[in-house]
């Protein structure tokens, strides 16, 4: 039967955030359940391994991973649970059960998550009553649970991965329920910043009536590294996820303050086990940029346990389709902490096509901006997709759902200089190269009639990859080697506009392509004294002798831009032939 479930005031404040419907909004409470349906019941009985998140003496939530052979976690009827299973001696799960001093109100909130094929269901309710007995150097913990609340859940962000039972015998590294305003280690942040799964303890204490006080835990998946570690080492942020709009997890962080998550190492069963007092961080903020809605946990209490979990993975991982890039903190992203600020509207004054998917935009700005030779523009687009295009699920189009919408591009033009002074001048117009991406939102805009239409906002300019340094611009070296791939052209482009003008500097490019865009090259007025290419879908590849071939190799500086992969071959390559690394420049593609 489906139990009327009212939404607190922090549910409330989060969902108003959002387009959805106020009445849509309050049916989708009654999903919340009173009980198991039997599908649920079966279901946590066939697992080996359950989340579950509780409360220490002082209030804080836990979150931790309980595994055990199959029925170790077993559904009695539809609002019982019984779990029998063994438990490091520093677990959250021990500490805070087996206390006399632990919490009067015993809530306890779990998840099933079954990561071999995204299945995913939630439950919440309060424990009936708790055993614990040393086993060598762990804890037998045998619990009995009585379940209030029982929700099924989507797959999104989960990571497919085999896990099988395994015995580890768990050490404690790091113990210290007291840890406000201290750093996080090395290793724990190294730790972190592997995972590409976490699992999440929040609750909402009722302070009219306390017996309707709940707890979620719940699941977080990403990218390794989606949740990361602020300048100061003692808090952590993750950026949210588009979700299903009930904010239960965060709605309890609105109105409570508080959060507990648990980063487990599938390999080697490590485990770092946090808690602190949280904030959801809403809007335009200076942390994460182009996230308008991030989570922030200041540490307080904190557990590392090496080989904690008594899982394993088995075989390679398959990420969720519908993870997004790592978002990174602003003193982690070189571009963002040296943008200059623009905030302009633009307007699209030409198009010319370069290849049948590459073409130039060249935009007018309002007022002129200053840029550097191989600056980018950070543009954005968002304005452009109204809120109200909101889908839970696209397993077309998955990464559209968290699309920011805002792009980040290497300006092709090149800036003007004052013909007296030689210093660089304000531009009234920048250029930017794009290949239209199949499937991409933004590029495949831009290639369409509509694009004119449009004003963009100029956020900013950035950086500066280029052959060119100082101001009046300088070159680094009399000779030079490009080698692109693909869209990384572009650097090139930017600074070819000057170089085919300079005297006595002697430029070689080795540029990889596929389809037609070899004819970038061909619409170029003059050509480099040495030029190759390569197209990899039809006839060739770069080789190691097609970069030893080229005439003072070693007295070159070289500039490498393209996908990654590409630039740690050529990376490699150039190392073989003893190219010094200082004479080595790539293009970052981390904003």
């Amino acid at each position: 039967m489906l139990n009327v479930y009212s939404w607190h005031e922090g549910e409330i404040a989060l969902q108003n955030t959002t387009t959805a419907p106020r009445d849509a909004l309050d049916r989708m409470a009654q999903y919340v359940r009173s009980s198991m349906p039997l599908q649920h019941q079966e279901f946590f009985s066939a697992l080996p391994y359950g989340v579950f998140g509780t409360l220490d003496p002082h209030g804080r939530p836990w979150a931790t991973i309980l595994a055990g052979p199959s029925g170790f976690f077993k559904s009695t009827d539809e609002n019982h649970l019984e779990i029998d299973t063994m438990v490091a001696n520093d677990d959250p799960w021990v500490l805070n059960l087996e206390s006399s001093e632990r919490h009067d109100l015993g809530l306890v909130a779990g998840v099933g998550v079954d990561f071999s094929n995204r299945r995913r269901n939630k439950l919440a309710g309060k424990f009936l009553k708790s055993s614990f007995s040393s086993v060598e150097s762990m804890k037998r913990s045998i619990v009995s649970i009585e379940t209030t609340q029982s929700l099924g859940n989507c797959p999104k962000y989960i990571n497919v991965r085999r896990l099988e039972s395994t015995h580890r015998t768990p050490v404690t590294i790091t113990k210290d329920l007291q840890f406000k305003g201290k750093q996080l280690s090395d290793e724990h942040i190294s730790h972190i910043l592997s995972c590409d799964t976490t699992v999440l303890a929040t609750r909402h204490l009722n302070a009219k009536d306390r017996q309707l006080s709940d707890m979620d835990c719940n699941h977080r998946g990403g990218p390794a590294g989606f949740v990361r570690v602020s300048e100061d080492k003692q808090s952590i942020i993750w950026p949210d996820y588009s979700g299903n709009r009930m904010f239960q997890s965060l709605g309890n962080i609105q109105s409570d303050g508080l959060a507990g998550i648990t980063f487990p190492n599938f390999e080697n069963g490590d485990m770092l086990y946090i808690t602190g007092t949280a904030v959801n961080i809403l809007g335009e903020n200076s942390l994460m940029i182009g996230q308008s809605r991030i989570t922030k946990i200041d540490v307080t209490g904190i557990i590392f346990i090496k080989g904690a979990l008594q899982l394993k993975s088995v075989g390679p991982t398959q990420y969720s389709p519908y993870n997004p890039p790592v978002r990174y903190l602003q003193f982690e992203n070189k571009l963002a902490i040296n943008a200059t600020p623009v905030q302009s509207k633009v307007t699209l004054e030409s198009v010319q096509a370069l290849s049948s998917s590459v073409s130039t935009f060249t935009f007018k700005l309002n007022d002129p901006v200053l840029f550097k030779p191989g600056a980018c523009a950070i543009m954005d687009f968002s304005s452009l997709y109204s809120a109200e295009n909101y889908a839970h699920m696209n397993d077309r189009f998955p990464q559209s759902l968290n699309d920011d919408h805002i792009r980040t591009w290497t300006i092709s033009s090149f800036p003007p200089i004052d013909p007296k002074t030689k210093l660089l001048l304000p531009s009234k117009t920048f250029s930017i190269t794009v290949k239209n991406k199949k499937g991409g939102s933004i590029s495949t805009f831009l290639h369409s009639s509509d694009a004119k239409q449009f004003q963009p906002t100029l956020r900013g300019v950035s950086g500066s990859f280029s052959c060119y340094v100082n101001d009046p611009p300088q070159l680094q070296s009399d000779h030079l080697l490009f080698i692109v791939g693909g869209i990384g052209i572009t650097p090139f482009l930017s600074a070819w506009h000057n170089l085919q003008n300079e005297s006595n500097v002697d430029v070689a490019l080795l540029y990889s392509c596929r389809g037609d865009d070899g004819k970038v090259i061909h619409s170029l007025e003059k050509t480099p004294n040495y030029f190759k290419l390569f197209q990899t879908d039809t006839s060739s590849r770069m080789t190691v002798d097609d970069i030893s071939s080229i005439p003072l190799l070693t007295k070159r500086d070289v500039y490498i831009c393209g996908p990654d992969s590409f630039m740690s071959t050529v990376n490699d390559f150039l190392a073989s032939l003893g190219v010094p690394s200082t004479k080595i420049h790539q293009e970052s593609f981390s904003f």
